[in-house]
């Protein structure tokens, strides 16, 4: 046999598989109902133009059942892809041929038939010899999907089950011929016997096809839901590699609809301020099992058109079925992102116009406060300290707010410097004291010497300080609070530490969330906007830092951060 695929496509069993195959006197033979209903089936399942049912001899491909390729019976083994497709259990397909070498040259390819996309699978009998394959051929390039490989499967056991029922009536009429001389009883019996057998396999035949409709109506559904809420998938086959995506992600990167998009097509488009992050979430998510959730501005390809897109997926890992892929889901938020960016951008107009008169009353207030101890005035005095400390308060609500303004309209820039972070939250120590009335005791716990990190000082400062009036606002009588900083390997750990009522487990998920308070009994006199600690861990991750808390209930909380050491 002249082989033209250049790869070996004889099995190492095709000597035994083939003695086995002609038993089932099934070669060269004239269609069958049973088998042309089963192709049929495919065909309407899939939407392909060609569907084959093939049995393989040593050196020919015949066709027990064809729809698309009328008067043809059979081809040379040596030119076709199904003499692939009997070489492994798991699905053969090749969405574009056109690349393949092994294939790219066959008539099919090259020939009239145009194949763009081919998936077959083998039909296996009780012993497990492949006999031949179920086959779907398109004209046009498209995806499979695992479900499609599930549902193609299903089908190809049914056409499994015909085969192996031809086979039971074949040998029965072998019998009753043999045994002919022994009479009309044993005749009858058998007879019996062939029709509840029949029975049986048809009950099968028929429980099959209902579960592989209802699974293909399930599929329909998803599809037209997705379609519907224009939500684009995408799919990576961790092993190989290979990533797919659906044609509403060609329209949401601005491709055109027949262009396959690679993962580096998608990165290639998202604004260069994200992309790090978005790297960085999806193989967080690969290697650890963590949610991958995203939202990023896209310019698109053809179109240049500027959107944001919210992208949510999930490592599926499934070492019984030796299956792990990286799948999720692609969603257009640029109308609801353009009203939080007009909201954000009100917010901090608004937060920048009371910053300015509130630093020149801060200003009159100092001075007024240092009359009056100059003329030994203490009520004046006192009430002049209190209200600075209320202003004070007041600058630090407008700072957050202008700094979530700017962190959500990617205004916020970082000024990094080298600095010493625990020089730096001893001096915040001393911030929250003179700025606050509280009676708590701040103890540093501070290793010794000079620990530097590169970093927004500023910044990390705010998150220091956020951490520590939170302490004064949630924990009132906790009194002594430990404040840490010391490395831990190859970063800086800080620490606050209280020991008031704690977090109940249940929000301890959600305390970094924007807006997210605490709702109970203590907090509900307590005021705020629950942007503090949002802000922090929004500081903290662009440090590529990391941000956690740990808390009892009723024994107190401890909120930690760290920071790659300067030079790691």
């Amino acid at each position: 046999m002249n082989n033209n695929l250049g790869m070996s496509i004889i099995p190492d069993n095709d000597s035994q598989r083939v003695e086995i195959l002609e038993k089932y006197q099934i070669l060269n033979t004239a269609a069958e109902a049973s088998f042309d209903h089963i192709a049929g089936l495919a065909a309407k399942i899939f939407q392909v133009p060609i569907v084959l049912i093939t049995f393989i001899n040593k050196e020919e491909v015949f066709f027990k059942a064809n729809v698309g390729l009328p008067g043809v019976k059979s081809v040379p083994r040596a030119e076709s892809i199904c003499a692939l497709s009997i070489l492994r259990q798991d699905p053969t397909v090749f969405t574009q041929p056109l690349s393949e070498p092994f294939i790219k040259d066959l008539p099919l390819v090259t020939g009239p038939v145009q194949l763009r996309f081919y998936a077959g699978v083998p039909i296996l009998n009780g012993a497990g010899y492949a006999l031949g394959t179920l086959c779907l051929i398109d004209q046009k390039e498209r995806t499979f999907s695992d479900n499609d490989a599930a549902v193609l499967q299903d089908l190809a056991q049914l056409v499994s089950n015909e085969t192996e029922a031809r086979l039971t009536i074949l040998q029965q009429k072998q019998s009753e011929i043999k045994f002919q001389g022994h009479g009309r009883k044993r005749e009858q019996e058998l007879n019996e016997e062939l029709i509840t057998a029949n029975e049986e396999l048809f009950a099968m035949n028929e429980e099959l096809v209902h579960t592989s409709q209802e699974r293909f109506k399930a599929e329909e559904l998803l599809r037209v839901a997705l379609d519907t809420a224009s939500i684009g998938t995408w799919h990576m086959d961790l092993d190989s590699r290979v990533f797919t995506a659906s044609a509403r992600m060609n329209e949401l990167f601005g491709f055109d609809a027949g262009y396959q998009i690679s993962e580096q097509d998608i990165i290639n488009q998202i604004d260069p301020a994200y992309q790090e992050d978005v790297k960085r979430l999806a193989y967080e998510s690969v290697k650890k099992g963590a949610p991958y959730r995203v939202e990023y501005p896209i310019i698109g390809f053809n179109d240049q058109k500027i959107k944001w897109l919210l992208a949510v997926g999930r490592l599926y890992d499934n070492p019984k079925h030796q299956v792990r892929h990286f799948s999720g889901v692609t969603i257009d938020i640029t109308e609801q992102k353009q009203d939080e960016i007009r909201k954000n951008d009100f917010i901090g107009m608004v937060s920048h116009e009371l910053k300015t008169p509130l630093t020149s009353l801060k200003g009159y207030i100092q001075m007024l406060h240092q009359k009056a101890v100059k003329k030994e005035d203490e009520f004046s005095s006192n009430t002049l300290s209190k209200v600075e400390k209320q202003v004070i308060k007041m600058q630090t609500l407008i700072n957050g707010f202008l700094n979530l303004s700017g962190l959500e309209t990617g205004k916020i820039k970082l000024n990094i410097k080298e600095f010493d972070i625990c020089q730096l939250v001893s001096d915040t120590i001393e911030d929250v004291k003179s700025s606050s009335s509280t009676t708590h005791d701040f103890i540093p716990e501070t290793s010794e010497g000079i620990m530097l990190v590169r970093a927004d000082r500023d910044k990390i400062g705010q998150v220091i300080y956020n951490f520590m009036t939170n302490t004064i606002k949630y924990a009132p009588l906790s009194g002594v609070v430990n404040v840490g900083c010391r490395q831990v390997g190859e970063h800086i750990q800080v620490s606050v530490k209280d020991h008031g009522i704690g977090i109940q487990p249940e929000d301890i998920p959600k305390i970094f969330d924007r807006f997210f308070r605490v709702d109970n009994l203590y907090t509900q006199h307590i005021s705020g906007f629950g942007i503090g600690l949002y802000l922090s861990k929004e500081i903290i991750q662009r440090h590529h830092g990391q941000i956690w808390v740990e808390s009892k209930p009723g024994e107190g909380t401890t909120f930690f951060f760290k920071l790659p050491v300067s030079g790691s």
